[in-house]
């Protein structure tokens, strides 16, 4: 089996395995409220899955994780309700997805999937035409209703309907402690109830400070939100309940999967235990060296004092051997990164219609494994958008006298102790007035904000936030940037 192919049944089956553990999270927690987060994490499993389906050239795989994001997308909106009939159908199709796996494990190339994708679609209209249109939170000002985005309104109006008191907690925090104190904030908001969104200010700050409103629900009354928080908070609607309903703790998987590889994803931090072994076997080692020294002293060269120097000898070597070979397990050359953002630049230039040449430098470069993971989907999300942002169509470059084949380059590089990458390429670049206006209609700046050109571009890192006016399976969701983030 190619590399490539057991690299993607490793990571589908995780994705997978996780997806199941979500729906049978949710399926325990209908009676006592969802967790938004599982949800969310759920959304998240589909669509990462059908970015690797589509990476690896398994069509049906993205078709079907393709439809399910979609449908996953409208149940973390409130579009459709998470009931035991929208459970079901869940399971029932996770379950082909895991049947595809396995017939892309056994090696087969013509993938099946009859008419799956139209049951998802007329499933999802349906379920659409069922849910409840009241909508409560019309009592907020509508100043605030104008800047959440479609999901934190939901998640406003849900915790409003569920009878949870809405509250405002604003903050000014001074750069040189920013990021920790913002941290700290947010976690003290989570243990009382729901963040729901985060609003930056710009009133009246003193210089080198950042100001910001936090919005936020919960069935506590405010003398017990006050509690151990450093900041003002405001009361926007008092809660109607006295208690908050508890998730209930993830089951375990009913139906594991036997798995279709021989691929082990080994945690890092074991790794780093058998490091830590091997250095203290290196002390032991050192101690045995210097016996060995001391007996030459005491006996002369006998038969045992060369037997103990024999020994420590070998020990030394198998030990640095040891050692070389775990740490070769951590680091991987950037270049098997670099070769799926390739089928990621071949695919998807044949779906925008444009012409792409990749360029590579540096391949051999290496990074931990651990970083190598964690970069996948971020790297992935800026090779989307150089294609279906930046690169312009072959028609619009003749025009402006570039040759109509857009380049993008990958470089990766060692800089001290650090990787460097970047990715580049020759397109139209970011319009900033796009940037602008689309920020302004979705109400995250105002007509008259005064940001530089830097402060605009950071713009497209806000979750959600999209120049695209449809979603495709390239980008118009507004995920890709902020996962970079």
């Amino acid at each position: 089996m190619k590399t490539s192919r057991k690299e993607f049944i490793a990571e589908a089956e995780e994705l997978l395995e996780e997806s199941q553990k979500f729906v049978l999270e949710i399926d325990e927690t209908l009676s006592t409220g969802c967790n938004p987060e599982t949800i969310n994490a759920l959304f998240r499993t589909m669509h990462t899955l059908k970015g690797i389906s589509g990476l690896f050239g398994f069509q049906v795989i993205t078709d079907i994780s393709h439809a399910l994001e979609t449908l996953m997308d409208d149940i973390r909106l409130g579009r459709i309700e998470a009931n035991r009939e929208v459970l079901d159908f869940l399971f029932r199709n996770l379950d082909i997805l895991n049947g595809l796996v396995a017939a892309v494990s056994r090696g087969e190339e013509d993938l099946k999937i009859g008419g799956s994708l139209d049951e998802i679609e007329s499933f999802r209209v349906s379920q659409r035409g069922r849910q409840s249109q009241d909508t409560p939170g019309e009592e907020l000002d509508e100043s605030i209703m104008k800047v959440l985005s479609e999901y934190e309104e939901h998640r406003l109006r849900t915790n409003i309907k569920e009878g949870k008191g809405i509250y405002m907690a604003k903050a000014v925090i001074g750069l040189d402690v920013f990021e920790k104190s913002i941290e700290k904030f947010t976690n003290a908001i989570k243990s009382k109830g729901e963040l729901i969104s985060t609003l930056p200010s710009s009133a009246d700050l003193p210089e080198g400070f950042l100001g910001f409103s936090l919005i936020f629900g919960s069935s506590r009354p405010l003398d017990e939100i006050k509690k151990d928080m450093d900041y003002e908070v405001d009361t926007l609607i008092k809660p109607r309940i006295t208690h908050q309903p508890a998730f209930a703790p993830m089951t375990r998987q009913e139906t594991p999967l036997k798995s279709k590889t021989t691929t082990v994803r080994v945690d890092i931090e074991k790794l780093d235990r058998i490091l830590n072994t091997i250095g203290e076997l290196t002390l032991a080692k050192g101690a045995v060296k210097r016996i060995g020294i001391e007996l030459v002293e005491d006996y002369g060269h006998t038969t045992l004092v060369y037997d103990v120097h024999k020994i420590s000898q070998t020990l030394e070597r198998r030990l640095a051997e040891l050692q070389d070979q775990v740490l070769e397990v951590r680091m991987v050359p950037i270049g098997q990164i670099f070769a799926r953002l390739g089928q990621v630049a071949r695919r998807y230039s044949r779906e925008t219609s444009k012409q792409i040449e990749l360029a590579m430098f540096g391949e051999d470069t290496e990074l931990d494994k651990y970083l190598a993971e964690e970069i996948v989907d971020p790297l992935m999300h800026l090779m989307r958008n150089s294609i279906d942002h930046g690169i312009e169509s072959p028609i619009e470059r003749k025009k402006k006298g570039k040759k109509e084949t857009g380049t993008i380059s990958l470089k990766a590089y060692q800089k001290g102790n650090h990787v460097l990458i970047a990715i580049r390429d020759d397109g139209a670049g970011i319009d900033i007035e796009r940037v602008r206006e689309k920020a302004i209609e979705k109400g995250l700046i105002t007509a008259d904000s005064g940001l530089d050109e830097k402060e605009i571009i950071d713009l497209i890192f806000t979750p959600g936030f999209s120049t695209m006016e449809t979603v495709s399976e390239v980008s118009g969701r507004g995920v890709g940037m902020d996962v970079v983030k």
